[in-house]
């Protein structure tokens, strides 16, 4: 018994205590739950993280606290008391803490793999600052500084030359152009000139009937496929608009295409080895003042 009936035993003060800090860190982790944005699942794994710590070091400095003063106490009813509060606190919590056990250890191995996959993406990007698609990213940052120009990047689709070319065409020039009358322009231009583009898609060299039949083939796909456009499409595209063309490219110099055309509002493309995982790629440079009416 305590010394004075009248007077709280330190036990019940001590348990009154706890008692009332398990409310605050309850209302604590409340807020805390509330605090994190919807939808934020990272967020919320490394809250629930913490809740779980602090509700743990709680309940062993509550422990702690109860036994050291198990230690110090004289009289054997207290000691009994505090085996029995100690006992019937433990029962309280007994469900509770496995749960928030579990939990928590679900939770550290989650922000355990969270933390592993944020390490190797570091690594991987520290190993690939020197990678060619990221030399090539920095080569046209430097390009656009010094030429003044803004790139408009098109879909990596295998129509990249036209949808690049048709944004030329209205940016530049105020004319419509569709990627579909980009193709069949492109096709019947080389059609109608086939002497001009047939030594470069013959592949067999001598055989000239086969070269015009491969030729053919070539021209047709432009129209019914995506197929990828290159330097003879732009070439042929440069003279159906009687417009210059310039590429920018990170590694060589500008390539000029149609410079028999003088015409100030010229078409620039950029043209991309390593930056776009489907391979060479076109996209199309704008003058720095045309975006602001964009």
């Amino acid at each position: 018994m305590a010394e004075n009936d009248g007077e709280v035993s330190e036990l019940q003060q001590l348990l009154d205590r706890h008692k009332l800090e398990r409310k605050e860190l309850q209302a604590k982790t409340q807020k805390l739950k509330h605090a994190v944005p919807k939808g934020d699942k990272k967020k919320k794994k490394f809250v629930s993280a913490e809740v779980a710590q602090l509700e743990l070091e709680l309940t062993q400095r509550h422990e702690a606290e109860l036994k050291a003063l198990k230690a110090q106490s004289p009289d054997t009813q207290d000691e009994n008391n505090l085996e029995i509060s100690n006992s019937n606190e433990k029962n309280e919590k007994n469900t509770s803490t496995a749960r928030i056990s579990r939990a928590e250890k679900r939770r550290e191995k989650q922000a355990a793999k969270e933390r592993e996959r944020q390490q190797r993406i570091t690594e991987a990007e520290a190993e690939n600052i020197n990678s060619d698609r990221n030399l090539e990213i920095r080569k046209f940052q430097d390009i656009q500084n010094k030429y003044k120009l803004i790139m408009f990047e098109v879909p990596p689709d295998g129509n990249c030359l036209y949808y690049a070319i048709s944004d030329q065409l209205d940016t530049r020039l105020g004319t419509k152009a569709t990627v579909s009358d980009l193709r069949q322009q492109t096709a019947d231009y080389m059609v109608a000139h086939e002497s001009e583009f047939v030594p470069f898609i013959a592949l067999d060299g001598n055989d000239s009937s086969l070269a015009s039949e491969e030729f053919k083939s070539y021209c047709q796909n432009i129209t019914e496929t995506a197929k990828w456009g290159g330097q003879l499409e732009i070439l042929a595209l440069s003279n159906v608009y009687n417009v210059p063309v310039d590429i920018y490219q990170a590694n060589g110099s500008i390539i000029n295409i149609g410079e028999q055309y003088d015409v100030e509002n010229k078409i620039r493309l950029s043209f991309h080895q390593y930056q776009y995982a489907l391979g060479n790629h076109y996209n199309s440079l704008r003058p720095v003042h045309d975006t602001d009416t964009q």
